[in-house]
Order: structure tokens, then sequence, then C-alpha cells
């Protein structure tokens, strides 16, 4: 593999042991300049200082007795060019948000969600969840994927209408989430990129890239959101309130609205799909 062939915004966020720097800037120091631009990964440019560069940091983990690394994909001259702009008020001072869920809202208005829609998608998904959570042995972190999933699966839009879920995969993939492993942010990414048109297949690398248990994980969590988002079908939020119950093999919907709510009716019928397939259930909607 070509230094050129790593995707870098997928590491931030990777931890390193200190155990694994160490060895790694053992086998470096071994190599001449032009063995050390062969190793797979390493940017040839940065053969030369590279030994320095890990040196540097080894000693900074020692002094602090720090046994893990935060891998930051971001460059010191990135930073000192926000802070000018921000001492210059060339662009505004906010504060980071201390929780994952006001991360995510942070990062799904930059790109101009409609809001209502996205709160509505995932007020209907946990209504569902906390139904099944139980009986499937769902997770509580589950949870907490699923609702980030909602308020971001429309993100794409901001790139453009057609394949906007797929658009939203790549910018949830690559977006600073706090709170969120690189793992969980990858779940989540499929997870909205799965609310619309096809469901999971084989020949989609991504998914199949998946452990068996995420891979199942995506299928049900993005079942519900598939569900949900077509139950907001005229993003009106008409659907103000749903019981959910299943008994065999039929998971019932019974739904109250405001007006007119056959085009929602319509929505979840059209996309309830993924869901039957990944929990095994028919799902029959009643209006109450």
């Amino acid at each position: 593999m070509s230094a050129r062939s790593i995707d870098y915004a997928s590491l931030h966020g990777h931890e390193v042991l200190r155990s694994e720097v160490v060895h790694l800037l053992t086998m470096l120091s071994r190599m001449d300049l032009k063995s050390r631009r062969q190793v797979a990964g390493l940017n040839s440019d940065r053969a030369d200082i590279i030994v320095a560069g890990l040196t540097a940091i080894e000693e900074l983990m020692e002094y602090f007795g720090a046994n893990r690394l935060l891998v930051n994909e971001r460059g010191i001259r990135e930073g000192l060019i926000v802070k000018s702009m921000e001492k210059h008020r060339l662009i505004p001072v906010e504060s980071t948000p201390r929780n994952w869920k006001g991360s995510a809202l942070k990062f799904a208005r930059s790109c101009y969600m409609d809001e209502p829609h996205s709160l509505q998608v995932a007020r209907l998904a946990l209504a569902m969840f906390d139904v099944l959570a139980l009986p499937f042995a769902l997770k509580k972190s589950d949870r907490k994927l699923l609702e980030a999933a909602a308020l971001l699966h429309d993100v794409g839009y901001f790139i453009a209408y057609d394949g906007h879920h797929k658009h939203s995969y790549h910018l949830i993939r690559h977006a600073e989430l706090f709170g969120f492993t690189p793992r969980e942010r990858e779940i989540i990414a499929q997870v909205a990129r799965y609310h619309r048109k096809s469901l999971p297949k084989r020949k989609h690398q991504a998914f199949q890239a998946l452990g068996d248990s995420d891979r199942q994980r995506v299928e049900r969590l993005a079942g519900l959101l598939r569900l949900s988002d077509g139950l907001d079908r005229g993003r009106s939020s008409a659907v103000q309130k749903i019981s959910c119950s299943f008994c065999g093999t039929t998971f019932s919907v019974r739904i109250d609205g405001s007006g007119d709510i056959s085009l929602e009716m319509h929505g979840g019928a059209t996309k309830k799909d993924l869901f039957e397939k990944a929990f095994g259930m028919e799902v029959v909607f009643a209006t109450a």
C-alpha cells in the first residue's frame, strides 16, 4: 500500500499505545532514508524527519506518563490560522459542544439540515426502538447511534439532492463528532446511508467490511430510520404520536396524527422493507 492510498481522515480519533510508538521508532531508526521512503503508509516527503518527530512524541509521552496517544488529522498551522481569524473576528468564536448530541446538531446545522424533519424522524425512530430494545437485546449505545443517524441522515442535501444518502455517508464518516469512536461514526454513517434507495448488498464494500454483529446493527438501526423517515414523508410532523406493539411476526404501528396523514401512511408502507428484513416481522399500520 502506498502512502497516497491511505485515507488520513479515517485515522482521526484513533488511539495509539506508547509501546506501538516505541516499536515504530525502533524500526524506522534502523533504516536508511531510502528504506524509509518505501515503508507502506509513510509519506515519502516525511521520511527524513519521521524519526525526529517520533522521538519527540515518545519523549513527551514519557514525560507526561501517558500511555495512549490520540491521533488528530489537523496540523499546528491550521490551528494558528483559526485562532488568528477568531482574534480578528473574521469567523465567529464558538464554544465546542460538550456532549455528543450538541456536536451532531452543530454539524447538521452547518449543512443546513431540515431540523424539524430530523427531530421528528429521531422521535419516531426512538419510540419504536424502545419497544424493541428488550426483546431484541438492543443496547443503550445502539439508541445513541440511531438518534445521531436520524439527526444527520439528510446532511447530504448540502452536496446535492441526487444521491444525497451517499453524500450523507461520506460527510458523516469524516465529520468531527464529539463522543463517538471512528467505528461508531462509521456505523452512524452507514445507518444514514441506507435511509433511502437500495438496501445493504454484498457489492457494497463498506457494508461488507463490517463485522457480522455490526452488519446486523446497521440493518436494524437503518430499518428503524428508514421507516421513521417514511412516516414524515410530507416533512410536516403530521404524525403526532405512535404506539407500537408486536405479536409473533407482526409489528403493529398505531398512528395518531393531525389532519390528513395519508401521505405519511404511504411513506411508511413504501419504506418498511428493511425493517421487515432486519427484524423478521411484517409491519402493519393502523390509525387512531
